[in-house]
């Protein structure tokens, strides 16, 4: 009867220690995944817009790469469904030209033109649907937040069909500093559906990229 009581005060002293040794590991386990997350963008090139608004980080070092080989890096990040989208399409020379402006999806936005759409894969869709999609967020010349201003600018998509209208947003009434947020949709009939940008001024070596907080 003693070893018994002997045994199972043992027990749950050992599971004592294991539970405050454990609780430890997974807070510093969370927190380090926490931290990896938060600047995992950095680490690939990226400035997340710095507060809730949406200020764009200025212009500043190149990626060193192409918009497509930009892509290609990021597909087994957040760029899987327009990496493959690219590939499927042949325009892998596209995302190469020069003097271009790109409004870059992430899975999450593609994959829910996929389901509006009623695609179930990249595969499913048609070659010339889907080359005419990745066009329309696509425009000739450079466009980014220093060379933009508070005066709209309409600039015709490459697919021949849509224009993107952009333009800076005050984003605070007391700084003249902060007439950056970048704003920029579809103009359809003097209408225009503008969703803020994620990312801005990715410089590319074959032009600007923006990535997009909400699909046009």
């Amino acid at each position: 009867m003693r070893m018994k009581i002997c045994y199972h005060k043992q027990e749950t002293i050992k599971n004592n220690v294991m539970n405050k040794l454990i609780k430890p590991l997974t807070y510093i386990i969370i927190i380090s995944l926490t931290a990896i997350l938060a600047t995992s963008c950095s680490m690939f090139g990226l400035d997340y817009q710095s507060d809730y608004q949406n200020k764009p980080a200025p212009v500043k070092e190149e990626t060193g790469m192409s918009c497509y080989e930009f892509i290609k890096q990021r597909s087994r990040l957040d760029f899987a469904l327009f990496y493959e989208a690219i590939n499927h399409t042949g325009l892998q020379d596209f995302y190469e030209a020069q003097d271009q402006t790109y409004f870059l999806l992430e899975d999450e936005l593609f994959a829910g033109w996929l389901a509006s759409s009623q695609y179930a894969t990249i595969s499913s869709v048609p070659k010339t649907v889907l080359e005419m999609f990745l066009k329309s967020y696509t425009v000739k010349g450079i466009y980014h937040t220093t060379n933009l201003s508070t005066s709209p600018v309409d600039v015709p998509t490459l697919d021949g069909i849509k224009t993107i209208r952009m333009y800076l947003y005050p984003s605070s009434s007391t700084s003249s500093a902060n007439l950056h947020q970048f704003n920029a949709g579809f103009l359809s009939n003097g209408v225009v559906n503008y969703r803020y940008i994620k990312v801005s001024n990715l410089r590319m070596t074959n032009g600007i990229a923006h990535i997009l907080n909400i699909r046009f």
